[in-house]
């Protein structure tokens, strides 16, 4: 089940992070992980890191590149985390739309 957040009225959906059987990001971490996208997102220019630790997690989110489309425009991330001694690590698109003012998750082709 993805996490909604909603943060100045900019809306992301971020799946979970799981590590095996009983193993995931607790709510503080989550949190972390779900803000250093957020930041990543709205704030961040193309290749600089976005960074967060705590309790046991740490975690990274780099903007790859940004793509302007007709409605908004595109940010490929990449995005690694690290708890229970084992890192996981993907790359997402998300879409801003500039009358909507929301942001999905779209697939990388």
């Amino acid at each position: 089940m993805a996490t909604s957040i909603k943060a100045e009225e900019i809306l992301v959906e971020v799946e979970p992070v799981s590590f095996g059987w009983f193993k995931k990001l607790d709510n503080e971490q989550m949190s972390m992980y779900t803000g250093s996208m957020i930041h990543a997102l709205m704030n961040a220019e193309t290749g600089a890191p976005v960074r967060w630790r705590t309790k046991g997690a740490k975690g990274t989110t780099v903007i790859l590149m940004t793509i302007p489309n007709g409605h908004g425009y595109c940010r490929v991330m990449y995005h690694e985390v690290t708890a229970f001694g084992k890192t996981k690590s993907g790359k997402q698109n998300y879409c801003y739309s500039n009358t909507s003012r929301t942001w999905s998750r779209r697939e990388i082709y």
